[in-house]
């Protein structure tokens, strides 16, 4: 049992060191997804969106099911398939019904 509590503390330890400020972080990417129901009027909001250091790459319409990439030199470099983030949506959803 013991060994099992010294992993989580070691596990933990970036944590703490990243909120005190003690480890420098250069470059981040972000993966951010909403879904969002209001029940009153019977509407759905979502976003799927991929960004670095605070600039987005792209975002996904989910209407259109297609990736927007935010300048079209970014779709010549890397691919993103939009039907991942309708799973992912679609999961969201399924998690909120609960």
């Amino acid at each position: 049992m013991a060994g099992g509590l010294g992993i989580t503390a070691l596990l933990l330890l970036p944590l703490v060191l990243w909120g005190t400020k003690a480890v420098k972080v250069g470059t981040t990417i972000t993966q951010s997804e909403f879904y969002q129901r209001d029940e009153n009027k019977e509407q759905e909001k979502n976003e799927f969106m991929f960004d670095f250091d605070g600039d987005e790459i792209f975002h996904v319409d989910l209407d259109h099911q297609e990736t927007v990439w935010r300048l079209e030199e970014f779709g010549s470099f890397a691919s993103f398939e939009a039907q991942g983030a309708l799973q992912n949506m679609a999961i969201g959803k399924q998690n909120l019904e609960i």
